[in-house]
Parts: structure tokens; C-alpha cells; sequence
């Protein structure tokens, strides 16, 4: 199965969020059967690492991050089983 976080510039909430789901799928010794990836619905940080404030967060929980920000592509809709997104209600 294979999970796609997806916001919108890819630096902050989604990299944290496929962090967050693949440390927790490797406690539990899923790896072989459940991954995740994340993306974003901008290309302004395509290439980009995770924001600083990301990292640290994860640093700061155990949680090892490795990313690079890319946008959201067509290819990914027939890849992925799940899409989550989030949405900024402000």
C-alpha cells in the first residue's frame, strides 16, 4: 500500500507527516508492505529541502526526515493508493 501526503509547498506539513508515517511503519516492521511519500500542489519549493522548523521538529520526536520538495504529478494519481491533503482553513 502506498500513502501520498500532499499540501501545499511540500517544505513544512506533508515531508513531517511521511516522516511521522514511515518511522511508525518501521517500528512496526511494515516497510515491506505500507510507504509513503509526500508532494506538493505548488512548484514554488520544487527541490527544496524541508523547512528548517520541519526538521527541527522532527529531530526533536526521533523522527528522521529525508525529502526533497516536488510537485504533485498526474503519474502519482495511479501510483498511490491514498492521498491525504491538507487544507488551510483561516
Amino acid at each position: 500500500m502506498k500513502v501520498l501526503f500532499v499540501c501545499l509547498g511540500n517544505i513544512c506539513r506533508s515531508p513531517l507527516a511521511e516522516a511521522i508515517f514511515n518511522h511508525k511503519i518501521r517500528e512496526l516492521n511494515l516497510s515491506h508492505h505500507i510507504s509513503a511519500d509526500s508532494c506538493g500542489t505548488g512548484n514554488y519549493h520544487i527541490g527544496d529541502q524541508p523547512d528548517p522548523r520541519t526538521i527541527k521538529t522532527a529531530e526533536k520526536n526521533g523522527v528522521e526526515i529525508w525529502h526533497q520538495a516536488r510537485q504533485l504529478a498526474t503519474a502519482d494519481l495511479d501510483e498511490f493508493d491514498f492521498y491525504l491533503r491538507w487544507i488551510n482553513k483561516t
